[in-house]
C-alpha cells in the first residue's frame, strides 16, 4: 500500500508507492524522511563543481582540486600521494562509541583523513580536470573518461576535440553541444544523435549537412527544415562560420525564432520501456531519472549507466545501491556512500577504492572488514555491524545520507547550487556553509575582444579580457584559440565557467510535469510544464511530425 509523507526539510508531501516500499524493504532501510528533491540536493551538496589550485598536503606541489584553498580544517592529496602505498588511512582509525551519534563520530574521522583532491586517475596532460580518468589534453572538464582534447564541460565520454559540451558520447569535433552521441563535426546543437557536418540542430537523428533544423530524421542538405542544394548549403555554412560574431549572432536569432514554431517531445528517450524522466536510453522501468542508459528498475537517479535495482544515486554504475554520490564502477550494495570505486557491501563510506564489507570509512584502499577505518576480523565485523545499525536506528540516523552540514564543501561550490540554487542568506539559514568569491588576481591591462577570431594575434592567450556577464577577468588558452580559428568560431564574450553554466541553463531544469499533449490532449509526463510557450507532444503525436 502506498503511503504519503511530509518532507522534514521542505514541508512538501510526497508519495512512496508500493514499488518504493518493496525496494526499501529489500535494502533493509526505512522509508525516506525527505522528498526526492531534497534527497537529491543533500547528495549533490557533497559533490564539488568548481576548479581550484591548492597545494597537496603530501608532496606540497600545487594541484587542481575541487576543494578551495580557503577551506580550513581539511587537507588534500594529489592523485600520486593519495594512491601511494605510504598513505594508509587506517592510521586514522577509531573505535565506535555507542554513547555518541554515528554522524558525529564520522565527521571527526572524515575531517582528519586527507581527501583525494580531484578524484582523477591515469590522465595525461590534463591538469585542470576533476572526477575523470584515462583522458589526454583535456582542460576544465568534469566527469571525462577516455577522451582527448576536450575543453570546458561535463561528461565527455570517448570524445575528441570538443569545446563546451554537456554529455558528449563517442563524438569528434564539436562546439557548444548538449547531449550529443556518435556525432562528427557538429556545432551549436542539442539532442543530436548520429549526425555529422551540421550546426544549429535540435532533436535530430541520423542527419548530415544540415543547418538550423529541428526534429529531423535521416536528412541531408537541409536548412530550416527545407531541402537545399549542396551549393546553397556551402554558402550558408560559410556565413555561419566566417569567424565574425556579428554575422553568427544574426543567424542565431533567426534560428531561435524558427525553434519557437517547432514542437518538442515530452522527453528525450530512445529504446525505453516504462520509463519516466529525460535523456534515458536502452532502459526499462526507470522513473524520475535523468541522463541514464542501459538501466533497469531504477528511480530518482542521474548520470547512471548499466545499473539495476538502484534508487537515489548520482553518478555511475552498479546494482542494489541506494543514496550514493559516484558509486561504481562495479558497485554492489553500496548504501549512503560518497565516491566509492569498485566497492561491495559498503555503508557510509567516503573516498574509498577497491573495498568491501566496510562501514563508516574514509580514504581506504583495498581493505575489508573496517569500521571507522579500523580493521576487524570477519567475525568481529559481522558481530559489530548489526549493533551499530541498531544504534543508528535509535538515533534516527540509519537510512539517511550524510547531512549537508557535514559536507566539506560550501554549498555554493557544489552541484547542489547548480540544480537547487540558493542565495547566500537562505543557504546560511538552512545551516549550509558558504564561500565568498574572490576577485580575479590577474593584473595585466584589459583588452577588447575582437569581432572576428581571425583578428587575434599570437599573444592573444597572454592577454586579459573582461567577462561581459560577470565583469571578472579571464584568459583564453592557446588550445582554445586554435580551435576557434580552425573552425571559424568567434571568441566567446564570457569566461569559461559562465559558458558552462549557460549550457546547464539551456539543458533545462530536471523536473517532470503532469500535463496534456498539445495536439491530442492525452495526459503525459513531460519535462515542460503546461504553460510552456511551445508545443509539447506525446510520443505518438511527436512521431507523426518528425520529418
Amino acid at each position: 500500500m502506498s503511503i504519503t509523507k511530509k518532507c522534514k526539510e521542505s514541508g512538501r508531501e510526497f508519495l512512496i508507492d508500493d514499488a518504493d516500499l518493496a525496494f526499501y524493504e529489500r535494502m533493509q532501510v526505512p522509508p525516506p524522511t525527505l522528498c526526492p528533491d531534497e534527497r537529491t540536493r543533500r547528495r549533490w551538496a557533497w559533490r564539488g563543481k568548481d576548479f581550484y589550485l591548492r597545494p597537496c598536503a603530501g608532496c606540497k606541489k600545487n594541484t587542481i582540486s575541487w576543494f578551495s584553498p580557503k577551506l580550513a580544517g581539511i587537507s588534500t592529496y594529489c592523485e600520486d600521494c593519495f594512491k601511494a602505498d605510504s598513505f594508509d588511512a587506517r592510521a586514522y582509525g577509531q573505535e565506535f562509541d555507542f554513547g555518541r551519534p554515528f554522524f558525529e563520530q564520522f565527521a571527526e574521522l572524515n575531517r582528519r583523513v586527507p581527501k583525494h583532491s580531484s578524484n582523477t586517475m591515469l590522465n595525461e596532460n590534463c591538469r585542470y580536470i576533476i572526477s575523470s580518468q584515462q583522458s589526454k589534453n583535456c582542460y576544465m572538464a568534469d566527469e571525462t573518461d577516455y577522451s582527448r582534447d576536450c575543453l570546458f564541460g561535463y561528461t565527455f565520454q570517448r570524445a575528441t576535440d570538443v569545446v563546451e559540451g554537456l554529455y558528449i558520447h563517442d563524438s569528434e569535433i564539436g562546439y557548444e553541444l548538449i547531449k550529443a552521441e556518435n556525432c562528427y563535426s557538429v556545432f551549436y546543437s542539442q539532442n543530436v544523435f548520429n549526425c555529422s557536418n551540421s550546426a544549429f540542430l535540435r532533436n535530430c537523428r541520423n542527419c548530415r549537412n544540415c543547418l538550423f533544423c529541428a526534429n529531423l530524421r535521416n536528412a541531408e542538405y537541409m536548412a530550416f527544415n527545407r531541402k537545399v542544394s549542396p551549393e546553397e548549403f556551402k554558402r550558408l555554412w560559410g556565413e555561419v562560420f566566417s569567424g565574425s560574431r556579428a554575422r553568427l549572432e544574426e543567424q542565431r536569432l533567426k534560428y531561435l525564432a524558427f525553434l519557437h514554431s517547432q514542437p518538442e517531445p515530452a522527453a528525450v528517450m530512445i529504446n525505453c520501456e516504462s520509463c519516466e524522466g529525460n535523456y534515458i536510453t536502452n532502459s526499462r522501468n526507470v522513473r524520475d531519472s535523468y541522463c541514464v542508459d542501459n538501466c533497469q528498475d531504477c528511480r530518482y537517479s542521474t548520470d547512471l549507466h548499466f545499473s539495476k535495482d538502484v534508487y537515489d544515486v548520482n553518478i555511475y554504475e552498479g546494482e542494489l545501491m541506494y543514496e550514493c554520490n559516484h558509486a561504481g564502477p562495479k558497485g554492489y550494495r553500496n548504501l549512503f556512500c560518497q565516491i566509492v570505486w569498485f566497492a561491495s557491501e559498503v555503508y557510509y563510506c567516503v573516498d574509498c577504492y577497491h573495498i568491501k564489507n566496510c562501514f563508516g570509512c574514509s580514504g581506504l584502499k583495498k581493505e575489508e572488514y573496517c569500521i571507522l577505518n579500523k580493521r576487524y576480523s570477519k567475525e568481529e565485523y559481522e558481530a559489530l555491524l548489526p549493533r551499530i545499525i541498531a544504534h543508528m536506528r535509535e538515533t534516527c540516523e540509519w537510512g539517511e545520507f550524510f547531512p549537508v552540514s557535514m559536507s566539506p564543501q560550501p554549498y555554493n561550490c557544489t552541484m547542489a547550487q547548480r540544480f537547487f540554487p540558493l542565495e547566500k542568506e537562505r543557504a546560511l539559514q538552512r545551516g549550509y556553509a558558504w564561500l565568498d568569491e574572490e576577485e580575479s588576481i590577474l593584473e595585466e591591462a584589459e583588452h577588447e575582444i575582437p569581432d572576428s577570431c581571425y583578428d587575434t594575434d599570437e599573444d592573444a592567450s597572454k592577454k586579459v579580457y573582461i567577462c561581459s556577464q560577470t565583469g571578472r577577468k579571464f584568459r583564453y588558452i592557446p588550445q582554445e584559440l586554435e580551435f576557434y580559428k580552425k573552425h571559424g568560431i568567434p571568441l566567446p564574450l564570457t569566461a569559461p565557467n559562465v559558458r558552462i553554466d549557460d549550457l546547464w541553463i539551456k539543458m533545462g531544469r530536471r523536473a517532470l510535469y503532469q500535463r496534456r499533449c498539445s495536439k491530442c490532449a492525452k495526459e503525459i509526463c513531460a519535462i515542460s510544464p503546461e504553460d510552456a510557450e511551445w508545443q509539447v507532444l506525446c510520443d505518438g503525436c511527436y512521431q507523426g511530425v518528425v520529418v
